[in-house]
């Protein structure tokens, strides 16, 4: 067993001493870590993001309830719970950004879970 920890760690070691010398070799980890560092455009604005959000929140509402109503799985209804728990705050805490900006969330009662389902 000694053996083979040793063969593991030499592997892992040999593994990352290749990958950072053909990186600097190519400077792909130099550019790896400048996207990572540099400041990311936002591809959708804030109403955009908003309404998404509450949005995806009212499906996770009905689906979670659908779950709730027709699981045998006590498992699974308790997870439900909790995911409707969650949605629901995730709601209730979008609410002061979407009322300064005059944006309409999405409501649970307009979507009927068995279309969710075939989507």
């Amino acid at each position: 067993m000694e053996n083979f920890k040793n063969y593991a760690i030499i592997t892992v070691a040999a593994c990352m001493i290749a990958v950072s010398s053909a990186g600097n070799k190519t400077g792909l980890v130099n550019k790896d870590v400048s996207i990572l560092l540099s400041p990311q455009k936002d591809t959708i604005s804030t109403e955009q993001f908003i309404k998404q959000l509450s949005l995806s929140s009212a499906k996770e509402i009905n689906l979670s309830k659908l779950a709730k109503q027709k699981s045998k799985n006590s498992k699974v209804r308790e997870y439900a719970v909790k995911a409707m728990d969650a949605s629901i705050l995730i709601y209730s805490d979008l609410k002061p950004f979407a009322e300064p900006r005059n944006i309409t969330l999405a409501d649970s009662t307009t979507f009927v879970p068995d279309q969710l389902i075939s989507a």
